[in-house]
């Protein structure tokens, strides 16, 4: 449901900004010289919005129907007054951080302090203990948020912690934002005992990677997961 209301926030936000129309038109294909509207958005100015922001892996446009927050027509989907009434009552997005601890608590805590600065609400779990039960606690707090961010380094794939972690952020149907770093890549045949779940989520999803290990390497990666929650620093 967060997904679909910050969708449908971010539609009306576009509109109200002059970025697209608050009629936004169907896409379509030609067959047999008739034209055929499919049931996805298109149009020039919102292609590299969904891209960028979606990977256009959106919200199913039909609960956005549903929930009143679009009008369906025939070559076109209308912004509703519902979806608008959406930026006067915005609630922040929640993210679960997930990383190794011997390897990246340092940049989680950048991670999370760039976030909080933009009213966003991270969790960075600190606390857990060697000999500790790890799943007590953790399932639950990646089940009740709304992304999840993973970061990789060379040695985050061998911890079991990090990868239940994102088996539980599959499993939920979180949006992950997997963030390479430390001049991590994955390459299949070194990591063949990842689950493929695992391994599709971490390489189709559009990866941020910390191209240079230089605190403007570091900045411009951050940046671009601003950009992710609609964050332009």
């Amino acid at each position: 449901m967060a997904r679909i209301e910050t969708f449908a926030r971010e539609l009306a936000e576009g509109a109200t900004l002059g970025i697209w129309d608050y009629k936004l038109p169907r896409s379509y294909v030609m067959r047999d010289h008739t034209i055929i509207y499919q049931n996805e958005l298109g149009g020039r100015n919102i292609q590299p919005y969904l891209y960028n922001r979606w990977h256009n892996e959106y919200p199913n446009l039909e609960h956005l129907i549903v929930l009143n927050y679009l009008i369906s027509y025939e070559a076109s989907y209308q912004i509703t007054k519902e979806a608008f009434n959406l930026l006067s009552n915005v609630e922040p997005s929640t993210i679960f951080i997930s990383y190794k601890r011997s390897e990246s608590s340092a940049f989680s805590l950048l991670v999370s302090a760039r976030l909080q600065e933009h009213s966003l609400e991270p969790f960075v779990d600190m606390s857990l203990k060697a000999g500790e039960d790890w799943h007590e606690g953790l399932e639950s707090k990646i089940k009740e948020r709304d992304y999840f961010i993973v970061l990789l380094g060379k040695e985050t794939l061998k911890s079991a912690v990090t990868l239940k972690e994102i088996e539980w952020a599959i499993e939920y149907d979180k949006t992950i934002i997997p963030v390479w770093h430390n001049n991590f890549e994955f390459k299949s045949d070194e990591w063949s005992d990842i689950p493929s779940d695992v391994a599709n989520a971490i390489t189709k999803k559009h990866a941020i990677r910390v191209l240079e290990e230089s605190a403007s390497g570091y900045n411009t990666a951050i940046v671009e997961l601003l950009n992710q929650f609609g964050i332009t620093p």
